[in-house]
């Protein structure tokens, strides 16, 4: 009876084990939102590098006149 037991809760274990490493439908597309988000930060941290830049230029031009 022992050993039945502990099969039982070693199946169990093994079976929790494999459905966490399975992804869902909902996990994947979290990722995807997740990634779409780091990937829209990156762009804007990007765009407002390219911003600086300009403002910069635009005022030296300024100041030289």
């Amino acid at each position: 009876m022992r050993e039945s037991k502990v099969l039982v809760l070693l199946f169990s274990a093994t079976a929790l084990l494999a459905a966490c490493e399975q992804q869902g439908p909902a996990e994947r597309a979290g990722e995807r939102i997740d990634d779409a988000i780091s990937d829209a930060r990156d762009r804007l941290d990007e765009t407002g590098d390219e911003i600086e830049v300009a403002a910069e230029e635009i005022r030296d031009a300024f100041e030289s006149n």
